[in-house]
């Protein structure tokens, strides 16, 4: 009769593996509602320095009621359905006191300029994540994601993926968390 002592050893170092992929998947998550975003800074295509915390924060320097940042990649197709609603909405939200910003993620402004030329978005604070780190501080795993952040910075909404009503669910979230 076998054994049965390999089935055990097999199972503990099984629920080991899965217990540690659970750990470091959790550690690496999703930033959610309520957390506080990450304050970073990167350059805009003229070389000018976007920082987040000129924006919302105790710090903010600017009169904004919040930020809208969405994150896209040239390959994306949904991002390219839904980045020209958000230029379309980019005067009006600025008449609220609310900044859309899109970072391109893991990309540079050469491939982002041209898929943004294609797709006729030119009214957004366009940033390049080149080598994915906010991206990766925000928790982005896949795309597009639109994170709404207070004046206080917080994380107060997120649109996780494509929606197809996404002008829709932009003004929603825009009335209820930024008055």
């Amino acid at each position: 009769m076998p054994d049965g002592s390999h089935k055990i050893t097999n199972m503990k170092i099984l629920a080991t593996v899965v217990c540690f992929i659970v750990l470091q998947t959790a550690s690496a998550s999703a930033l959610i509602v309520g957390d506080d975003a990450p304050m970073f800074f990167l350059r805009d295509m003229e070389g000018n320095n976007f920082y987040l915390s000129n924006y919302v924060g105790p710090k903010k320097k600017e009169n904004t009621k919040g930020v809208i940042l969405a994150f896209f990649a040239s390959w994306c197709k949904p991002c390219k359905n839904e980045l020209p609603i958000l230029n379309a909405l980019v005067d009006e939200l600025a008449g609220k006191g609310i900044k859309v910003v899109i970072i391109g993620m893991n990309e540079d402004f050469d491939t982002i300029l041209k898929t943004l030329n294609d797709i006729k978005v030119d009214k957004p604070l366009i940033l390049s994540d080149r080598y994915g780190k906010i991206a990766e501080k925000f928790g982005v795993r896949s795309l597009p994601k639109a994170f709404f952040i207070s004046c206080n910075g917080k994380i107060c909404d997120v649109i996780p993926g494509e929606m197809e009503h996404f002008e829709i669910a932009v003004r929603e979230k825009v009335g209820r968390h930024f008055k």
